[in-house]
């Protein structure tokens, strides 16, 4: 399944540049703020998600919770984690 997906973006990446309308354009890549944008969020979401396993080992294993236990201390975090996204469109001056 993962050599599927590797090369099915294999090819979308090379047949995006020959085409005029192509569904991934590739000159977003060159511009530094979408570049940066991008690193900053793939960094963030690795840095926070990473935190759930570590949070789940300590509430688990530290403080002796068992998985229902942890998964209800856990909910109210992962709750305001799926519904940040929507609130983050929200643009004042726009």
């Amino acid at each position: 399944m993962v050599d599927a997906y590797a090369l099915t973006l294999a090819a979308l990446l090379l047949t995006s540049g020959s085409h005029a309308h192509a569904m991934l354009d590739l000159s977003l890549f060159k511009v530094p703020t979408f570049s940066g944008g991008n690193i900053a969020g793939f960094a963030m979401s690795a840095g926070s998600f990473s935190a759930f396993l570590y949070l789940v080992l300590y509430l688990q294993d530290v403080l002796r919770y068992s998985p229902l236990q942890t998964g209800v201390r856990l909910l109210l975090l992962s709750g305001a984690v799926s519904l940040e996204p929507p609130s983050s469109n929200f643009y004042p001056g726009g």
